[in-house]
């Protein structure tokens, strides 16, 4: 199945978006607590988890000919598994470097040791959604998916907007319920990426019913964000008048859902709006190959982050200064995109390490047999 362009053009966009986010946390110097917690209204980083929950979809339909779901388990068990382990290695190093080497400001308190607890950093927050929601999704139709997402949305809503201890059930509870990426917030959010996966997938050689479909996507994400801004309107100006449905409405979790909707929505529109693109002809190469490096680049950036704060004092930034600063990384990741496609770098990487692990094999082997000689 070759790459749907749509996808690695908005996986694109969710890159190149986060890296100067992360650039602002490290030359943030207004010295005020990082909030570890999600507030109901903050929802931006849902894009993540809704491109995640497509990519598994797809993966998933390609892989599962003749497999069942046990076999096809120790594969994502290894690939999801290994986010965890390897953003929590980042998290040991970032920590490290911090605390003997260099202050990297908020982003050494997002990403580092204290922060995994509160699971704050979205790699961690993608390996385990995949990874519980991957029989979800293997079993599950792209309707049966969406009409999921619609019935847990709404009470995810509720449950998020009425807990205010982040410890409330004890030291877990930041992962499965009050963290940033908490399992709560971000497995609905994937099983509706994973829904809109399995549409476009079932219909992809139909280049018709994909095109009816992109256009209905358009308009329904246009419908969706009109929806939140009624229930911005109805919750909080209604409210200054004491309309009785408007401070129900916050109770059940009015702010999240409003935030929530208008963000969904624009990712509805989005991919509806790609989708026609791509249909029409449209290559989107000045996005395409961002995308298809996958997680490898949001890991460059962080070292490359600590390589500017190892050689600019935030102290001495100026306003333009600073906004050259924050947006420079974006920039040469840009660059390296480029060339980590161009030459293949994932598939040589892969090859030399298979390499080096025969290597250390066949010696291995030798140094047995030499210590049974002697």
């Amino acid at each position: 199945m070759k790459r749907l362009l749509s996808i690695d053009a908005i996986r694109a966009i969710a890159i190149l978006t986060i890296t100067p986010l992360h650039a602002v946390l490290m030359f943030n110097t207004n010295g005020e607590d990082l909030q570890f917690t999600w507030d109901p209204i903050d929802t931006a980083p849902l894009f993540f988890f809704f491109i995640s929950g497509m990519c598994l979809a797809l993966s998933v339909e390609r892989r599962r000919k003749n497999k069942n779901l046990k076999a096809l388990f120790p594969h994502y068990l290894y690939r999801y598994g290994g986010y965890i382990l390897l953003s929590i290695s980042i998290s040991l190093i970032v920590t490290l470097i911090d605390s003997i080497f260099m202050d990297l400001g908020d982003l050494g308190k997002f990403f580092g040791v204290e922060a995994i607890h509160f699971w704050v950093e979205p790699i961690r927050g993608i390996g385990l959604a995949c990874l519980l929601s991957l029989p979800i999704v293997y079993y599950l139709s792209w309707r049966k998916l969406l009409n999921l997402f619609l019935i847990l949305f709404p009470l995810t809503s509720i449950i998020l907007y009425n807990i205010h201890d982040v410890y409330l059930f004890g030291y877990f509870t930041p992962i499965f319920i009050t963290g940033m990426y908490s399992l709560l917030k971000t497995v609905p959010t994937m099983l509706l990426g994973a829904g809109m996966g399995k549409l476009i997938l079932k219909n992809l050689h139909q280049e018709s019913l994909v095109s009816s479909l992109s256009r209905k996507l358009i308009i329904a994400g246009i419908g969706i964000l009109m929806l939140a801004y009624l229930i911005y309107f109805f919750t909080f100006y209604l409210l200054n008048v004491n309309i009785t449905p408007s401070s129900i409405l916050l109770k059940v979790g009015g702010p999240y859902y409003t935030s929530t909707i208008f963000n969904l929505g624009g990712f509805i529109f989005i991919f509806g709006l790609f989708e026609w693109l791509r249909l029409k002809g449209y290559k989107f190469r000045p996005l395409t190959f961002i995308g298809q490096t996958g997680i490898q680049i949001f890991y460059v950036h962080i070292p490359l982050l600590i390589l500017l704060r190892s050689i600019i004092d935030p102290a001495m930034l100026t306003d333009s200064s600073y906004l050259i600063v924050v947006t420079l990384p974006t920039f040469l990741m840009y660059i390296f995109a480029y060339f980590y496609v161009k030459y293949d770098v994932n598939t040589r990487s892969k090859e030399l390490l298979k390499y080096c692990l025969f290597f250390v094999k066949v010696n291995s082997r030798k140094t047995n047999k030499f210590i049974r000689k002697g």
